[in-house]
Parts: C-alpha cells; structure tokens; sequence
C-alpha cells in the first residue's frame, strides 16, 4: 500500500504544473480499479500519457497482477509481457 501511495505521489510531483496530465492519471486508475478497462489498455495510456517519464512506466508494474511486467520497448504489445511460463 505504502508503494501505491508513493507511486502516485512521484505521479502529482512530475505532474504539479500540468494538472490535466495528472486527472488523466487518476482517471485511468479509476477505470482500471473499476475493471471499466484493463491492464493492457491502461498501460497503453499511460505509457502516452508519461512519455519522457520513464520511471514512471515501469513504476506502473505496481500495479500489475503477478506474471506480468512492464518494459521500455517502442511498441505497446512488446513493452506489456506476460513473465509466466506456459508448462
């Protein structure tokens, strides 16, 4: 919980003079929170949304469920990977 609350923290501090940026945030996590979408398509929006702002798009893996992590790769769908192993 502590790790949640300083990610979104570092998120209002990056963001302190572009408040819109930061309601966009807290609209995504809501939307997420309230399984409205995903974790892909948050990702995906976020990952726009915090362009140049690479320590906060890996600090997204946070939030993501086990099996699952965030890279820097250029495209989306390499970037959100499943680390489970298929047996």
């Amino acid at each position: 919980m502590a790790e949640c609350r300083a990610y979104f923290k570092e998120v209002k501090d990056t963001f302190h003079d572009q408040r819109e940026k930061y309601d966009m945030f807290i609209r995504v996590m809501s939307d997420l929170r309230a399984r409205r979408i995903r974790h892909y398509t948050a990702f995906a929006r976020l990952k726009e949304l915090f362009k140049g702002h690479n320590e906060l798009i890996i600090g997204f893996n946070t939030f993501l469920p086990p099996g699952y992590k965030i890279t820097l790769d250029d495209d989306v769908e390499d970037s959100f990977i499943s680390t489970a192993r298929n047996y």
